[in-house]
């Protein structure tokens, strides 16, 4: 069941990141897109996670696989395969993939909107290729009967209609996709909005008057502040000292005996009498 390669907006490709098998010859780039699955994993199971990164990562995904070659999809059924076998046949599996030199990844899904049993989604390069060894792996492990039956095409619709007293079966594969694509591309939209609104809402509080009108008051408070610190500084270091002063003298002079100051301003008085005489 080969089909057209899976869009970025694709609700299949990578739906079983958590099991999905990475055949990269790179090791780097198999590092990389491993350890990226593993992010969107965990933001999957965050309930607080706005966006997860999944698109991201299929967009990037499907642009280096075709640098490889020509990117399309191979559905195989794998319908008696059992859950506690699954780990050890995609492991099997990548051995035997990687031996033929295909890249690409490789999910089991239990159950598609279009594929309502177990099977093998394979999306990546030399598809055609990759259909057949992978029907040969899941026939010689009993899980189909044979490789006709393993790579039948399903007959069974995505729903029923009726038009007028006709019943007529209607293929909804391009509808569902397009669907999908519509709501991946409105959750974007909207992620997209959000941030340009934050960024609004910061340009705003930044030139609002009553941001600019704190921020002089604050200002003003500062150098009020320091003027009154500087004012401070200035008088007890200058004016206190010679205020001290003046209060010893004053005081100096009261504690003398009044006899004293009395007689010497008589003695002066005197003194100057004589010299006029003079």
């Amino acid at each position: 069941m080969i089909q057209k390669a899976r869009s970025a907006s694709s609700q299949s490709l990578l739906r079983e990141a958590e099991t999905a098998i990475f055949l990269i010859k790179d090791e780097n780039m198999k590092k990389w897109f491993e350890e990226e699955a593993r992010k969107v994993i965990e933001k999957r199971r965050d309930p607080d996670a706005y966006m997860t990164g999944a698109t991201d990562l299929k967009r990037v995904l499907l642009a280096y696989l075709s640098q490889q070659g020509e990117v399309k999809t191979a559905n195989i059924w794998c319908r008696s395969i059992l859950s506690y076998k699954v780990s050890e046949f995609l492991e099997e599996l990548e051995q035997i993939l990687q031996e033929h030199n295909i890249e690409g990844v490789v999910e089991l899904h239990w159950q598609d909107r279009e594929l309502n049993s177990p099977h093998i989604q394979f999306v990546g390069t030399n598809a055609e290729f990759a259909e057949k060894i992978i029907a040969e792996a899941i026939v010689e492990r009993g899980f189909e009967k044979n490789i006709s039956e393993a790579l039948t095409l399903p007959d069974i619709p995505a729903y029923y209609s009726q038009d007028k007293s006709d019943i007529r079966v209607v293929r909804t594969d391009d509808i569902v996709r397009d669907e999908e694509e519509f709501k991946q591309a409105e959750i974007e939209y909207k992620a997209r909005q959000s941030h340009i609104k934050e960024f609004v809402n910061v340009i705003k509080n930044a030139f609002n008057p009553t941001n600019f009108k704190l921020k002089f008051e604050k200002l003003h408070d500062e150098i009020e502040q320091l003027r009154a610190s500087l004012y401070n500084e200035i008088f007890v270091s200058e004016f206190n000292p010679r205020r001290s002063k003046a209060r010893a003298i004053i005081s100096d002079v009261l504690n003398k005996d009044i006899t004293n100051i009395v007689t010497d301003t008589n003695n002066r008085k005197f003194s100057n009498k004589q010299g006029d005489k003079r």
